[in-house]
């Protein structure tokens, strides 16, 4: 057995975005001053990033009519419970009391979602959808974290590109796309915020 092949679904598996989305807020809630007021704001946005996202998968597994549509049902799955999550999220968003800071994260995981559906549904230019959930979160931890974030986010960012090109999940233009999905919806965010 090649260890390249091997290697690479070790590192998809690890850089799904569901993970970096928990370890995303683990750092703004333990690492960053005025980003969560407490617990509670913390367990919402996990709820709505990290489990809602997560739960397609379980859902294709649980449901025999769903697990015999295989591997494209599964990725349709995902992408439904990731936009669910997100949409859930933009409630206590604007209703909760959030800091500036955390509605600058919280709305940029919304719109880039808006922004992924646009390209993959609306133009029919295939956007990755992993690509944009990892890409974003890492802009995030370089944006809150600054220059010292930059080297390990972009060792990641590497490892999730070489991984879903060497499984041919993606190609490059739609990794690159994927990314400009999160780019796009974080400057949009905090330029909008930045006037507020």
């Amino acid at each position: 057995m090649k260890i390249a092949p091997v290697l690479a679904k070790i590192v998809r598996i690890l850089t799904i975005p569901p993970l970096l989305a928990l370890l995303l807020v683990l750092y703004l809630y333990f690492g960053a001053e005025g980003y969560f007021g407490n617990i509670y704001e913390l367990v919402i946005v996990s709820i709505c990033i990290v489990i809602v996202p997560t739960l397609g998968y379980p859902l294709c597994f649980a449901v025999p009519k769903l697990r015999a549509g295989g591997r494209e049902t599964e990725r349709k799955m995902a992408f439904i419970m990731t936009g669910l999550g997100y949409a859930l999220l933009l409630v206590p968003t604007l209703l909760c009391g959030f800091s500036k800071q955390l509605k600058i994260v919280c709305i940029t995981y919304v719109l880039s979602v808006i922004i992924l559906m646009f390209f993959n549904k609306v133009i029919k230019l295939k956007a990755s959808g992993h690509a944009c959930g990892v890409f974003g979160p890492l802009l995030i931890f370089v944006y809150v974290g600054g220059a010292p974030m930059l080297v390990p986010c972009l060792a990641v960012l590497a490892l999730m590109a070489w991984s879903s090109l060497r499984l041919g999940r993606h190609t490059p233009k739609e990794l690159v796309l994927g990314g400009c999905c999160s780019a796009a919806a974080l400057v949009i965010t905090a330029t909008v915020f930045k006037f507020i």
